[in-house]
């Protein structure tokens, strides 16, 4: 079968790194890039809906900063590698900073 175009996911303002599918839908997907950002997309929509920030941390413990569909770019932090919990409940974000944080995507931030 032939393969067709869907959509353009725009947000990002440097490279992406790592873009991966939520195990439980096909529409939710999540990047993470040259930023310092992951990004949750609803490919369906063609939106962003959750960008969570690692460019302005310092370290590990305390998590990082939540925007919905918002962005911020001090581009000091490289996300590198994403992957889902296959229940699709939590997502884990490393950086090239030797930082690994988990998300739990059920919260509101």
């Amino acid at each position: 079968p032939q393969k067709t175009f869907r959509c353009s996911l725009l947000g990002h303002t440097n490279w992406v790194r790592t873009c991966k599918f939520s195990p439980d839908t096909s529409h939710i997907c999540g990047s993470g890039g040259d930023d310092g950002t992951v990004r949750l997309w609803d490919v369906e929509r063609n939106v962003n809906i959750v960008t969570l920030d690692f460019s302005g941390r310092s370290g590990g413990y305390g998590g990082s900063q939540s925007t919905k569909g918002g962005s911020h770019d001090n581009g000091s932090k490289s996300v590198r590698h994403l992957e889902f919990h296959p229940s699709a409940t939590s997502l884990a974000a490393s950086t090239t900073d030797g930082i690994i944080e988990l998300y739990d995507l059920r919260c509101d931030k």
